[in-house]
């Protein structure tokens, strides 16, 4: 499947979210320069949540996570291919991911929670 993206703001995305069934997918981006289809770090965090008014049933949310720049005003194109042999589910209670926001100039990454207070890196991107 070939998914369409559009980036309305007119600053570039880094990431782009998609829900999805599951976490076995081989994922793709276009790379317009070269006209192909190149390989790209995708991720896929799945959730089960009740389903409300149903304290017996469950269902199972997936949000994939595909790094992948669209500049401001543009189209990207990515593609996910059904593939059994990879798990792109990520397991945040063994291996943390790193949370973060940022933009060209500032980053601000999300550290840990002690006691109900939170902790964040703002860092300058251009200084290090």
């Amino acid at each position: 499947m070939v998914v369409a993206t559009h980036n309305p703001s007119n600053v570039a995305m880094e990431t782009i979210q998609l829900l999805v069934p599951h976490s076995n997918y081989k994922v793709q981006m276009l790379d317009t320069s070269s006209a192909s289809w190149v390989s790209t770090d995708a991720n896929v965090v799945c959730n089960t949540q009740q389903v409300e008014f149903q304290p017996t049933e469950t269902e199972t949310n997936c949000r994939m996570y595909v790094r992948q720049t669209i500049n401001g005003g543009q189209i990207g194109l990515t593609k996910i291919i059904y593939d059994t042999s990879i798990d792109l589910e990520e397991d945040f209670c063994q291996t943390p991911m790193k949370q973060f926001i940022g933009n060209k100039d500032l980053t601000l990454e999300y550290l840990r929670s002690v006691d109900g207070i939170l902790y964040f890196d703002l860092i300058d991107v251009n200084a290090g």
